[in-house]
């Protein structure tokens, strides 16, 4: 059993900090003294660089080639990267455990794998003038100080856009030192720069610069807290002091009595500030306490969200502050409920009646004691002490009638995870707060740059979380290493992949198609499940008409017009008319596309295939669509002459002279009248002559384009309403009879609102009886000629139920008439 965890504590003031050893590095001749040392955050990979400014013993002309190693937390080489980019001013690393590294001339790369992949970019013009001169780095960017005293800010890696801060009113001052507040401390979303100028600290962002008028500068070295809200800073005089973040209030001041300036200064979770010597390190609490650490060799200090790591020649751990919930449980003579909870444990495995005791000293709080448990559990490196807290945990909540166990499953899988990933063998030396910070989804990912798939789909699995992209990494591996055929290759990613239905072959066949495997690239592509995946991939490939077909097959309309669009712009107009020629489905839809952008292009296509009666009929639809006459009759005359070329499209043929001839007479008719008529239809001329009371040219127009009588009638009949031509109107009615009878008449003139003029149309209806014309009669008020229509019927019935509709003269009239009608009968 091991010993109680409180004897390798030590105390500063009220607070308990303890060393979790972590690894005995297996990097051998290594003196980090002489290099550039840098660690990816939550305990990730080291990388180490030559420090150029140091001097160092010549070994042969490979000593004199720079080069970056990435090393495991254990100090397994995992990669060793040969740089040829100048002087590397700036190694840092990003929160997906990519490595950037910025050298003096003004560019960066970003290393987004261990294989020494990498994208580069430029910081900009003035880098490039100026060169680089140091950089610090956050989660997702860094900010570079130039030569000149100018900050140039890179917010992103995926898509840099390097921006100068307003830091052009220090560019004559001598910078003593300098820090960066994150972007996601901030409330408008940008990096600050603290810089010491002078005796004073002044603030510098995007857009301004801000004096916080101290006096008691130059500051040799600043650090920003975890959480951001502390600053901290290390006086010439040797002064320690830690202030709030808005430069309002100081908050302590040590003084360290002494006068060399440390080698960093980093803070120890947001509690106390390590202030980093040679090999030593000493650690200053909230309130002055101090507390010195003390190593073999130099040391590098990583701060952490929770702590420090400690990296020397020989060894790499982890330095934090014990939680309070750890105390509570592991002080001496702690009466805590957890703590009781935790010895009944002992008790029962040593068949001790004093644990059922324990659980009734702990009462009402077992529920908060067992929750404690879990939480100190997950604060445990050691395995023994997680076990024993777990099962505290699970003796209490045995005992408890409601307990929601989520909190506790996903601890034990939590842990679980975390203790393997702590091995030797993985290296990351990460805590359990460090890991929900994190997230296991970009654990999977660390797990996956350092290609331990079978690990990472284990961990996936126990954790429940997506296969998928352990699955593509690994095929994209197999892609890059496999020195086997293109044939066996497939066949057996297939074969591992194929039970996953869904899963995507995009980035498989993107990566095989990099490699130089085409073929298997091509075969890949076959397997991917989404067509708008596929297409876009065979297209990038050069492989045009498979795409196309995927594209028709995936009956994907927008898929389809992508591929043609490509396709066009990428081919010769022959050679893409005949590459679709044969494939019916692509042709209409080309047509279409044609027919509402470029008619002209689909009047090509169609003579590249002797289309001759399709190129007619674009030619005639697209006469209506021309301003000016003249192309209008040129391309109906064309039209007309194509259709004449097939025995059976004499209909067409004459429906083209047809319409040439109404053009020219409206042409005839716009001289005339002054009046626009090109255009329109042969009703809208008619409508239009019957308007402006040419009826003698309108009968003419009937005539001449043989419009039916009937047709005609309506023709006039709504225009004459439509210039309210009451009188006209009446008149045309009783021209002749009418051969759409009169009640169209009464409906035009009723909806034109004139009641009284559509009340003179009702006895015309002598085809409806007699009760519908009374009908129309009480429709406009006229109930006198309803009545009238009644009587003339001699239905008394009529009569009574008109008899309410009435005035009071027309209803005397009623009462007489019904009057009569009783006294006939």
């Amino acid at each position: 059993m091991p010993s109680n965890p409180i004897l390798g504590w030590e105390r500063l003031q009220d607070k308990f900090y303890r060393n979790i050893e972590g690894y005995y590095l297996q990097w051998q001749g290594i003196a980090i003294s002489e290099y550039i040392v840098a660690s990816a955050p939550h305990g990730g990979a080291i990388a180490l660089t030559r420090d150029d400014s140091q001097l160092r013993v010549y070994k042969g002309p490979d000593s004199r080639q720079t080069s970056i190693s990435i090393y495991s937390g254990a100090g397994t080489l995992i990669k060793k990267i040969l740089w040829d980019n100048g002087r590397i001013r700036g190694l840092g690393w990003s929160q997906y455990e990519q490595l950037i590294v910025v050298s003096e001339n003004g560019s960066a790369r970003c290393y987004y794998d261990f294989d020494g992949n990498f994208s580069q970019f430029s910081l900009g013009k003035a880098a490039e003038l100026n060169g680089v001169l140091e950089c610090k780095f956050w989660d997702s960017g860094f900010v570079a100080l130039l030569t000149n005293n100018l900050f140039v800010s890179v917010s992103r890696y995926d898509e840099p856009n390097p921006r100068l801060l307003a830091s052009s009113s220090v560019q004559e001052k001598s910078i003593h030192s300098w820090a960066i507040v994150p972007p996601f401390y901030q409330l408008g979303q940008h990096v600050e720069v603290i810089l010491s100028i002078d005796n004073t600290v002044i603030v510098a962002d995007t857009t301004d610069v801000h004096d916080k008028y101290l006096e008691e500068g130059p500051f040799t070295h600043m650090a920003v807290s975890p959480n951001g809200e502390f600053i901290a800073l290390f006086t010439g005089a040797g002064h320690l002091w830690v202030i709030s973040s808005g430069f309002h209030k100081k908050l302590s001041d040590y003084n360290t009595n002494e006068k060399t300036p440390p080698k960093q200064l980093v803070w120890c979770g947001n509690d106390s500030v390590a202030v980093v010597y040679e090999d030593e390190i000493l650690l200053v609490g909230p309130q002055g306490g101090t507390l010195n650490l003390y190593f073999d060799g130099p040391v590098v200090a990583v701060p952490e969200i929770d702590g420090i790591r400690t990296i020397t020649d020989e060894k790499h751990d982890f330095f934090s502050l014990v939680p309070d919930v750890t105390v509570n449980i592991f002080k001496i003579g702690s009466v805590s409920p957890a703590a009781i909870l935790l010895d009944s444990v002992d008790q029962l495995e040593r068949n001790s009646p004093k644990a059922d005791e324990n659980l009734q000293i702990i009462g009402n709080q077992l529920t908060d004691a067992v929750n404690s448990c879990i939480e100190a559990a997950g604060y445990e490196f050691e395995p023994y002490w997680q076990k024993a807290l777990l099962k505290a945990a699970t003796f209490g909540k045995s005992a408890l009638e409601l307990y929601d166990s989520d909190k506790y499953v996903e601890m034990t899988e939590f842990l679980r995870v975390l203790n393997t990933v702590r091995q030797i063998n993985v290296g990351l030396l990460m805590s359990h707060q460090q890991l929900l910070c994190l997230t296991p989804n970009r654990l999977i990912d660390r797990l996956l740059l350092r290609k331990m798939h079978l690990l990472a789909f284990k961990c996936a699995e126990y954790l429940r979380l997506p296969q998928d992209k352990i699955y593509i990494h690994w095929a994209c591996c197999k892609v890059r290493s496999s020195k086997e055929d293109d044939e066996s290759v497939c066949r057996e990613i297939v074969n591992r992949l194929g039970s996953h239905a869904g899963i995507s072959y995009e980035e498989i066949a993107q990566t095989a198609y990099e490699e130089g495997r085409h073929k298997l690239a091509i075969m890949l592509t076959h397997y991917e499940p989404r067509p708008s995946k596929q297409v876009p991939l065979l297209l990038n490939m050069g492989e045009e008409e498979l795409a196309l077909d995927k594209a028709i097959d995936s009956l994907n309309i927008n898929l389809i017009v992508f591929v043609l669009l490509q396709l066009q712009q990428k081919l010769p107009i022959a050679s893409f008319f005949r590459f679709i020629n044969d494939k019916p489905l692509a042709s209409r839809v080309f047509e279409y596309i044609c027919k509402a952008q470029d008619p002209k292009l689909l009047r090509d296509f169609y003579y590249q295939d002797d289309r001759r009666y399709d190129c007619a009929m674009l030619l005639f639809n697209q006469s209506f669509k021309e301003h000016d006459t003249d192309e209008q009759l040129e391309k109906l005359k064309e039209a007309e002459k194509t259709f004449l070329e097939f025995k059976e499209r004499t209909f067409e043929a004459k429906t083209t002279v047809e319409e040439m001839k109404l053009i020219k007479l409206q042409l005839q008719l716009e001289n005339d009248y002054d009046q626009p008529f090109v255009g329109k239809t042969v009703t809208e001329t008619i409508s239009q002559l019957v308007s402006i009371s040419q009826n003698s040219r309108a009968n003419k127009v009937k005539d001449e384009f043989k419009v039916p009588e009937k047709r005609f009638w309506w023709i006039k009949a709504k225009a004459l309403v439509a210039r309210r031509d009451w009188d006209d109107l009446l008149k045309f009615a009783k021209s002749k009879k009418s051969p759409i009878g009169y009640e169209p008449f009464f409906n035009l003139v009723f909806k034109a609102g004139n009641k009284r003029h559509a009340a003179l149309y009702v006895p015309l209806c002598t085809n409806l009886s007699y009760k519908e014309r009374i009908k129309l009669f009480v429709q406009v008020d006229a109930i006198r000629q309803a009545a009238q229509e009644a009587v003339k019927a001699k239905d008394l019935d009529e009569l009574q139920n008109l008899e309410p509709l009435a005035t009071s003269t027309v209803k005397s009239e009623i009462h007489e008439y019904i009057a009569q009608l009783k006294a006939k009968k």
